[in-house]
């Protein structure tokens, strides 16, 4: 069996967005894992920061109260589905784990999806269909960014519901599985790549192989880093993320313990706006893990836009 596809050059083209992250992908392409990921792991700041939202709750008219309300429907009670929200994302902070999330459950369609499959050029296209569809299900995902909170008034509004919620400062002890993102302002065409693996998949079959070829292995660690390549609009937000690989089937996402991911959470920042209620539990959850909590504040008497911020005792 041969492949028959006459676009053997084709190649993954993710820009260099971050200075260096080209030889990262050099010495990966040449098969020297461990220099290309030295590499990588000095482009990855040692702190780093996630925002993270938080609810003010609608008051039930039915039940008065903002921890349940009344479905017409089927006439209960249930639990506010904002206050699970809330109350999940400060538990997962108190248990010192990290929510990855799946990629139908991030803001942007187009995550892991900077590679497209040209069909009329693929000698297995269902199979590679397939095989992209079933790579991107596996990844889970968390986003950070390496500037201070203190002056990113976008990240607080996008991602921290409008300063309701909370920053978690991050010292990074082991960058294994964080990767700077690049920007891109096209998608990449993959065919050449999904059919080389397929051909080896099926080559292995028929030869009775327990693992693939070493080209196969290096080409499926390269669809894997795409999930690092994102649209230059985002470009902005110069963000950083984890790429992890699921290890439970669920689609949204997963718990992942801080220590297994190599972050330590430092300091937690809790928004302008964030309500009393959150504000104590987020204070109870710092004491629990023994991190720093601060409020955030405007400081009425100054020039500049930068938000300042007042430990809390």
């Amino acid at each position: 069996m041969s492949n028959t596809n006459n676009d053997s050059n084709q190649s993954v083209n993710i820009s260099d967005g971050k200075a260096g992250y080209s030889e990262f992908l050099k010495y990966l392409k040449n098969g020297n894992t461990k220099k290309a990921f030295r590499i990588k792991d000095k482009l990855v700041p040692k702190t780093l920061f996630k925002f993270i939202g938080l609810y003010d709750l609608p008051e039930c008219l039915k039940c008065k109260t903002t921890e349940q309300c009344y479905c017409t429907q089927c006439r209960t009670y249930e639990e506010c589905s904002l206050f699970k929200n809330n109350i999940s994302k400060i538990e997962a902070l108190k248990k010192n784990n990290l929510y990855l999330s799946g990629i139908n459950a991030l803001n942007d369609p187009f995550e892991l999806k900077y590679l497209y499959l040209d069909k009329s050029k693929s000698i297995y296209s269902k199979e590679s269909s397939d095989l992209l569809k079933f790579i991107r299900n596996l990844v889970r995902v968390a986003c950070f960014v390496g500037a201070s909170p203190f002056s990113n008034m976008p990240m607080w509004a996008h991602y921290a519901n409008c300063h309701k919620g909370f920053c978690v400062e991050y010292a990074v002890k082991n960058s294994c599985y964080l990767y700077p993102v690049q920007y891109s302002p096209r998608r990449e065409p993959v065919t050449n790549i999904t059919d080389r693996i397929i051909f080896s998949m099926l080559e292995a079959i028929d030869n009775k192989q327990e693992e693939l070829s070493q080209e196969a292995q290096q080409l499926i660690i390269w669809l894997f880093l795409t999930g690092t390549v994102k649209y230059d609009f985002w470009k902005d937000e110069e963000e950083y993320r984890i790429l992890y690989f699921a290890s439970k089937s669920a689609e949204k996402g997963e718990l992942v313990p801080l220590q297994d991911l190599g972050l330590e959470a430092k300091h937690i920042y809790i928004g302008t706006s964030c309500n009393e209620r959150n504000r104590q539990e987020l204070i109870r959850a710092a004491k629990g893990i023994n991190c720093l909590v601060s409020d955030t504040y405007i400081d009425e008497t100054r020039s500049d836009f930068t938000l300042r911020f007042i430990p809390v005792n």
